[in-house]
């Protein structure tokens, strides 16, 4: 694993393969090792970089009593992405994605293609002027906050924001059901 530093926060990548250059943008419940099977099979013809974002894998945590936000992750994507002149292919997943997404639209004409699975999307809700933007803005501040203050780690907070957002909408659609998805439980009981 090599090692950059962003934000004072030490970042650990994988770098294997030879060629052009794929960056690929782990979830919020994972590290680079998420992504092991799809490197082994483009490390032949491409050179793959796979961060642990901060707070994962093999990153340092956050600093305690700074304010987190997606700003940091999205300078790793960027950082990587500086490593050559030449376009780049840029793939996430989740939180991953969403990172992924932001990080093409500031390298621009850099990117040669990007692949997103399950982009995270919050941003919707409030375009749409859905009353669950509210609630997923609440979760949030709660969350960074405790992730300021020390009292939760950068993953274990977006797994909660994760499952709240699941169970918002899981919400919405338990009228068409006999019972509670297993994630909208998973929320009453937190």
């Amino acid at each position: 694993m090599k090692r950059l530093k962003t934000d004072g926060v030490e970042v650990t990548y994988l770098d294997q393969g030879k060629g052009p250059l794929v960056i690929i943008a782990h979830c919020s419940s994972a590290s680079h090792k998420e992504w092991l099977p799809l490197i082994g099979e483009l490390a032949p013809d491409w050179r793959v970089l796979a961060p642990d974002f901060i707070g994962y894998g093999q990153s340092g945590a956050w600093p305690e009593g700074k304010v987190f936000t997606g700003q940091a992750d999205l300078g790793v994507l960027l950082e990587l992405a500086n490593k050559t002149e030449k376009p780049i292919h840029l793939a996430g997943h989740s939180y991953g994605a969403a990172l992924a997404l932001e990080a093409a639209r500031g390298l621009g004409s850099k990117v040669q293609s990007l692949t997103l699975v399950e982009p995270v999307a919050f941003n919707l809700l409030r375009t749409e002027r859905r009353p669950e933007s509210a609630e997923i803005e609440q979760l949030g501040i709660a969350v960074l906050t405790a992730v300021s203050n020390g009292n939760a780690t950068p993953r274990q907070s977006s797994c909660a924001i994760g499952s709240a957002a699941c169970a918002g909408g899981c919400r919405r659609r338990s009228s068409r059901r006999r019972s509670p998805p297993p994630s909208a439980k998973l929320r009453s009981n937190s």
